[in-house]
């Protein structure tokens, strides 16, 4: 059953050790990984996680398999493997968050209250997420992010111009990521991303 944001306490631990959940350890880990060219590269920062997120001597008593899943249930917000993408597909990348650093940093300062550039704001991952998800969709990220992922197909006109436009204005490197990348849906980059976890710790 999928954790319960509201309802359920946010997790401190897994696999019995205590865990690090700072929403800036796995914000520098999802943008590594989207920067490392290939899944050999990827290795070592997978390896570098679960040091950071198990602590220290965690292979005493754990396989990187089992390390690696729990890593992964943690990043995914306790919810369930989305599945895969369709064969051939793609998923284009919406935000990033060094690229958008400032964008998200301004929209959680007006949105919440919240200074992410402060050593003094302390987030859980899970709800850094809940908060970044719930952003207003009039705040500057939130309109970004629409622009690049906008589905053009019978725009027409001024319309048309202007999202081609801001696509083009605010369009994310083409291999950040590792790999080239077509439009579908966000379930189907999360499910790309983990997949591609996935191929790297197999290949650690």
């Amino acid at each position: 059953m999928d954790h319960c944001l509201i309802a359920d306490p946010l997790p401190a631990e897994a696999l019995g050790r205590p865990i690090r959940t700072d929403y800036r350890a796995f914000v520098r880990f999802e943008a590594a990984m989207l920067r490392a060219k290939d899944d050999q590269a990827a290795g070592p920062l997978i390896s570098h996680a679960l040091d950071g997120f198990l602590g220290e001597g965690w292979q005493a008593d754990y396989s990187v398999q089992e390390a690696f899943e729990a890593l992964l249930w943690f990043y995914r917000g306790g919810r369930a493997e989305p599945e895969a993408p369709c064969s051939g597909v793609r998923p284009e990348l919406a935000s990033d968050y060094i690229i958008d650093g400032p964008l998200i940093a301004a929209a959680f300062q007006a949105a919440y209250g919240l200074d992410l550039t402060s050593p003094d704001t302390q987030l859980h991952w899970w709800r850094f997420q809940a908060l970044l998800q719930g952003l207003p969709d009039e705040c500057r990220f939130c309109r970004v992010v629409g622009w690049r992922t906008a589905d053009l197909t019978g725009m027409k006109g001024k319309q048309l111009a202007f999202y081609q436009s801001m696509k083009t204005k605010f369009a994310l490197p083409a291999d950040l990521g590792g790999e080239k990348r077509v439009y579908a849906s966000k379930a189907d980059w999360d499910a790309a991303f983990i997949a591609r976890l996935k191929r790297s710790a197999a290949r650690k």
